[in-house]
């Protein structure tokens, strides 16, 4: 079989477009491929941008809540200085920012079953604005998020650690420096005195920087020397911060002013007055020399409210120191007497006496007799107090009665109470009726007396002056017959009538005495 030369040159066409296709089809397979392999490493770096950016934004909350004041007591805002110029800077950690609750554990964008490192992932913080205008913060943040194999640009960059020279500061009570600060509250101002180590003097310092710790904002002492003093004329209850600052703007270690740990505390608060108002236990006001059923509770305010050391009390009575310094504003008093207080703060210069307070406490409730129980209703209203007798304690008073009076039978529970003194009460209960007289009923009963021993004779009789047993007794009738024997039979009785009349109600009711109540 011959294959034309045509037919030959038809099969060639063919298997050169099949491999054209398939050349093809592999560019298109390899275009898509990188496609889709672009968009993966893109979104990757969106992703990765995102996380980045909400470190930088959680940086930034944290230290604009330091600089606002608002995480007073923060461990964060204690262990960072807002930075104060380009010279200046903080590192802040992501382990910081998730243990302190201002972001979340971050995803590695590329592997999402693994975290960021949080303790190689910083943010660098400092601050462009000028030193000149205090609280003029300007501040810039570079990343550095470290997640597996992946890393920040800015990881890569150098930070440059200022040179480091030695601050010191001493606190003294007067201007020479003649006589160190011990620690004690004073009224007084205080001096620091600022110094830095022999490397500081070789680089020549330009200023000072200080601050109570808890505070945001650093003042500043410009020198020409490497020392300064400066006058502390603020309150404060704190350590005192400085650090020094070279020609160069390299910073100096920070230092304590006074030494490690110390306190430096100032109170110039001027105490102006101090009042005392009380309470009974039911939490009602008292003004002074009016009585009281309970323990009587003794407030001091003074003024101003509050004072940065705190305000100390001590109490008397009539006179008498009844509860030395301490820091409570109250006293309780459960007798009577005239009390006053002694107001000063720690530094225990001022002591302002309070005004005099004089309780009297009565504890008895009044005391009820009932006259008469049950009481007989007429035709008028029946005033219960009529029924009773009421004495007080100590502080008198009058008392009134609820239900005060009445012409309705049934038992009546009235509570008298006194309507000043103590302000007790008693409750006491009785019944009210109506009445009308009982009727008597005569009758006459019999009954016996002078019952004595009665005998008889169980033997034979004889006559007294016979010579029979049992009758030789003196005083015998001769004419009389006495026993042989005798034997006691019982009583014998004097019969005699009496009157055993008694009362009844004929319409009903009740009788009590010579009354019927209904």
């Amino acid at each position: 079989m011959s294959v034309k030369k045509d037919e030959i040159k038809i099969v060639a066409f063919t298997l050169i477009e099949l491999l054209a296709v398939i050349v093809i089809l592999g560019i298109l397979l390899g275009i898509g491929t990188g496609i889709y392999l672009s968009y993966l490493k893109n979104s990757t770096d969106r992703s990765y941008n995102i996380a980045e950016n909400s470190f930088k934004d959680a940086t930034m909350a944290a230290m604009e809540n330091c600089m606002s004041g608002g995480a007073t007591g923060s461990s964060f805002c204690a262990n960072h200085n807002v930075p104060q110029n380009q010279y200046d800077f903080e590192l802040v950690y992501l382990r910081e920012l998730i243990d302190h609750d201002y972001i979340d554990p971050i995803k590695n964008p590329e592997d999402t079953d693994e975290f960021c490192d949080p303790d190689k992932s910083y943010v660098y913080v400092s601050n462009r604005a000028d030193m000149e205008t205090p609280l003029n913060y300007d501040l810039y943040y570079k990343i550095c998020l470290v997640c597996g194999d992946r890393k920040s640009e800015y990881c890569d960059e150098e930070i440059e650690i200022p040179a480091e020279f030695d601050t010191y500061c001493q606190v003294y009570y007067d201007e020479e420096l003649t006589t160190p600060y011990d620690g004690a509250w004073t009224d007084q101002d205080l001096f620091l005195r600022f110094d830095v180590s022999e490397e500081g003097y070789r680089l020549g310092i330009s200023r000072f920087l200080y601050k109570a710790n808890s505070a945001t904002k650093w003042d500043k002492l410009d020198v020409r020397e490497p020392f300064g003093t400066v006058r502390w004329t603020e309150d404060v209850n704190d350590e005192v911060l400085a650090k020094g600052y070279d020609d160069l703007n390299q910073v100096g270690t920070t230092a304590i002013c006074g030494g490690d740990g110390t306190i430096v505390r100032i109170d110039k608060t001027i105490i102006e007055k101090a009042v005392i108002t009380a309470k009974r236990a039911d939490g009602k006001a008292l003004p002074t020399d009016t009585w009281s059923n309970s323990d009587v509770t003794l407030t001091v305010t003074v003024t101003p409210a509050t004072t940065i050391s705190g305000y100390l009390y001590r109490w008397y009575k009539d006179g008498v120191l009844v509860q030395d310094w301490n820091s409570s504003n109250t006293y309780v008093a459960t007798t009577d007497g005239t009390y006053y207080a002694e107001v000063t703060n720690a530094v225990m210069k001022q002591i302002i006496k309070t005004n005099e307070f004089k309780v009297k406490i009565d504890r008895q409730k009044p005391i009820v007799t009932i006259k008469e129980s049950p009481i007989s209703l007429g035709t008028e209203d029946y005033n219960f107090k009529d029924n009773i007798t009421v004495s007080f304690g100590p502080s008198g008073g009058d008392y009134s009665c609820n239900p005060a009076s009445s012409r309705k039978t049934g038992t009546y529970t009235v509570t008298c109470s006194a309507t000043s003194g103590s302000e007790l009460t008693t409750t006491v209960t009785f019944t009210a009726r109506h009445s009308y007289p009982a009727t008597r009923v005569g009758r006459t009963c019999t009954g016996q007396r002078n019952c004595s021993s009665c005998t008889i004779c169980t033997c034979g009789h004889h006559r007294c002056g016979d010579d029979g047993p049992n009758c030789g007794h003196e005083g015998c009738d001769p004419n009389a017959m006495c026993c042989n024997c005798a034997e006691t039979t019982g009583q014998c009785c004097e019969s005699y009538e009496y009157d055993c009349s008694y009362y009844t109600c004929p319409n009903g009711g009740t009788v009590t005495g010579t009354t019927c109540y209904y």
